[in-house]
């Protein structure tokens, strides 16, 4: 029964009732149009009544019937019943029927008015038994799609068999140094994306059972992977690993092992061959799914009883792959097709009448033959193995295994990529910031705009320093403390001879740094010559001289050598270094011996110590490039943008600005009096790592800030990278000879 949203009645017992009997919406070619059907229950009335039909999109208390054409009832009443075609191209998303009813006396009070409104659809669900969308089935865009289909399979099917393998659909290989000269590598292959874009029933693009079973399915049967040099090749074993959560960057995760031994790998690179045989997706899922299920739904539309005019409902489920299939093939190639399909793509139940029933069946049938076809091509013009191959080339170099850097402590695992989550993650950063700020002293700098702070939670997740260095699987140094610890001596010293370790295992040599204060069998002289001679000798080796030009004062002069980089002015030869030591007429009493004296061999005074420093320090960046040891200058005379500083920089920022005084190894004035604390200095603010994520959505990696950590979405796995960071400017530099592999380059970051 239709409701009764107006009603203007002054006749006395008179009744009349409306049921929405069938409503078709139909296409011509021409126009659009809805065939309704209306039932009729009237007494009392004369038969002088006038009726308009109205669809409007939304509900009205008063609907407009203005424009409406109007019909005389009497040549449209069948048997109680009307029906009428109401021409209109209403969208399907949202449908209201208006009927009124009325008679066109001049009386007022014979006045008759009764309005009846219905919903028909909904958010494009139908919500009636009486509504049927037959507009696709005038259409001539399921014939054209058809055609155009089978045009394409004819033409594949001329096409000769190629072999082609298909590189793009395996990404980029990644690989890093684990501990004990372990190397790991990765990749990912897009199987799913390859299938969609060689996808020879392309109807199915937006079919998403289809993608559902691309995404969910492995259909790799075999991977070759060969590790080579040019003296070898070896077969590497590559499989997918326990780890999901990747997909979106990588498809399918593989990743591979292998140890290094011997010393060929520091000679060359290694090179990675891989080869990936699938069974073909497209063809699978037609032929195991999709072919089953629209049999399936044939033989359901042929037991639906539609005799009679019968409307009938069922539910979208059962003829879901028809369906589908037709909103796909149709969407491929018709230009405009409108909201043709809108009821069929969305509503949960679907009125079927005998027309749209026989419809469904023959598009069943036609696009049944199709993938038939289709499949039969395929095979015959192709093997059902894919084959994926890609030759990365020597890309592996491994030349620095032997020497290290640990940025983030992992538990561990040898053969595969490790985790982190985000709370472990934050602990690492905060003992970042910790290491250059506690509780007596803030992140506060004065600045020419006044006194900024800069959030240590948040600079400190961009850039770490190394937490401990190797060389051969050794560890050479503990970089824990902070810089307010009470260094001594010897601790300074350890920063030096981890820098002499570094170096040493690339150059084959070794220098030896003694904390003996006595040695048996020679004097002290002579061991204090010893020392001093070879590392004087080293030093001079390494100077580089300046010619000074010919100036007419020696203020000029002195000017010229003031402004020269650490131009040592004099040297102070130990009297030991004598021509005549080894004459024999000198007699014990001549003066000249009494220059040799006994000296106390300690850290502080062994002149060894800090020439050593200042012959390394020269070797790995020579003093004239003076921004990498007047690295202070900048933070002294610039302004900086606190937010974008690294939270090591932000303290010798805060350090140099407020002058401040604790630790006093970051003392200006001290830097080249004292050389040894130049490797404290190297390892606490100049050998910096930056930490990158790759976000899938931009596709490229990007620096791990607080922005982007908290833009993370939760559940999700993201790769993450540890590299070395530059920035001469800050004077933050790794001197090529320093240069080491970063155990653990990449890690999976769990939001």
């Amino acid at each position: 029964m239709m409701e009764v949203i107006n009603e203007i009645n002054y006749t006395t017992n008179s009744t009349l009732e409306v049921n929405a009997i069938s409503f078709e919406y139909q296409f011509d070619g021409l126009k659009s149009y809805i065939d309704s059907k209306f039932t009729l229950n009237k007494e009392g009335l004369s038969s002088d009544l006038y009726f308009k039909v109205l669809f409007l999109q939304n509900r009205q208390q008063d609907p407009d019937f203005s424009s409406a054409k109007e019909y005389y009832l009497g040549e449209y009443e069948v048997d109680k019943q009307i029906n009428v075609s109401i021409d209109t191209d209403i969208s399907v998303n949202n449908i209201y029927v208006y009927l009124k009813i009325y008679n066109k006396t001049s009386f007022f009070l014979q006045k008759y008015e009764k309005t009846f409104a219905q919903n028909l659809v909904a958010g494009s669900n139908i919500i009636t038994n009486s509504f049927i969308d037959l507009r696709i089935q005038n259409s001539n865009a399921v014939i054209k799609s058809l055609s155009t289909q089978k045009e394409r399979l004819y033409q594949q099917s001329l096409e000769q068999q190629r072999d082609v393998y298909k590189q793009s659909y395996l990404s980029n290989l990644f690989y890093m140094l684990k501990p004990n000269k372990n190397v790991v590598l990765f990749f990912g292959v897009d199987q799913e994306n390859y299938f969609k874009d060689n996808n020879f029933l392309p109807f199915l693009s937006n079919d998403s059972d289809f993608n559902n079973y691309l995404a969910n399915n492995d259909f790799i049967r075999q991977t070759n992977s060969f590790l080579y040099n040019s003296q070898s090749k070896t077969i590497l074993n590559i499989e997918q690993p326990g780890i999901d959560g990747l997909e979106k960057v990588f498809g399918t995760f593989y990743q591979g092992s292998f140890t290094l031994s011997g010393n060929e790998f520091k000679k060359e690179n290694f090179g990675l061959d891989v080869e990936i045989r699938m069974i073909d997706g497209v063809t699978e899922y037609a032929s195991d799914v999709l072919l089953p299920a629209l049999e399936k739904e044939n033989n359901f539309l042929t037991t639906i009883k539609t005799e009679n005019n019968t409307i009938v409902g069922v539910a979208r489920q059962n003829i879901l792959k028809t369906l589908d299939s037709l909103q796909g093939l149709v969407s491929v190639t018709a230009d405009q097709i409108d909201d043709k399909l809108l009821i069929y793509q969305n509503s949960q139940n679907i009125t079927i009448n005998d027309a749209l029933k026989r419809f469904l069946i023959k598009i069943n049938e036609q696009i049944s033959d199709l993938i038939k076809e289709a499949v039969d091509y395929k095979k015959a013009r192709s093997s059902k193995i894919v084959t994926l191959k890609r030759d990365y080339g020597q890309i592996i170099n491994v030349k620095d295994s032997e020497r290290a850097t640990k940025i983030i402590d992992f538990n561990e695992s040898e053969e595969s990529i490790n985790s982190i989550n985000i709370p472990e993650y934050r602990q690492r950063a905060d003992l970042e910031a910790q290491k250059y700020f506690n509780n007596d002293i803030n992140s506060s700098v004065t600045t020419k705009s006044g006194e900024q702070a800069g959030d240590l939670n948040s600079l400190s997740l961009s850039y770490l320093s190394a937490i401990s260095c190797y060389v051969r699987d050794e560890e050479v140094l503990i970089n824990d403390k902070n810089v307010f610890y009470d260094f001594s001596y010897d601790d300074l010293l350890k920063y030096i001879t981890a820098i002499d370790s570094i170096i040493a295992n690339d150059i084959n040599y070794d220098i030896k740094l003694s904390t003996t204060n006595g040695l048996e069998k020679v004097t002290m002289d002579e061991f204090l010559t010893e020392q001093r001679s070879e590392q004087l000798t080293t030093i001079l080796n390494s100077l580089t001289v300046a010619q000074v030009p010919r100036l007419k004062t020696e203020k000029e002069r002195r000017d010229v050598l003031g402004s020269l980089s650490n131009v040592i002015k004099t040297f102070e030869i130990p009297t030991t270094l004598r021509t005549d030591v080894c004459v024999d007429n000198i007699s014990v009493s001549d003066p000249r011996n009494s220059t040799t004296k006994i000296i106390d061999v300690s850290p502080e005074t062994f002149l060894g110590n800090n020439l050593l420093s200042f012959t390394i320090f020269n070797q790995l960046e020579p003093f004239y490039k003076k921004r990498f040891y007047d690295f202070y200058r900048v933070y002294e005379s610039e302004e900086l943008d606190i937010n974008t500083l690294p939270v090591q920089s932000l303290f010798l920022y805060k350090y140099y600005r407020d002058q401040l005084t604790n630790p006093n190894f970051l003392n200006k004035t001290e830097l080249y009096r004292n050389f040894v604390v130049y490797g404290i200095i190297y390892f606490m603010f100049k050998s910096l790592f930056k930490i990158s994520i790759l976000i899938p959505e931009e596709n490229k990696f990007m620096t791990l800030t607080e922005e982007v950590l908290s833009s993370l979405s939760a559940g999700e796995k993201y790769i993450c990278e540890i590299d070395y960071y530059t920035n001469e400017r800050l004077g933050i530099k790794t001197p090529e000879m320093l240069q080491t592999s970063i155990y653990n380059r990449y890690f999976i970051l769990e939001a």
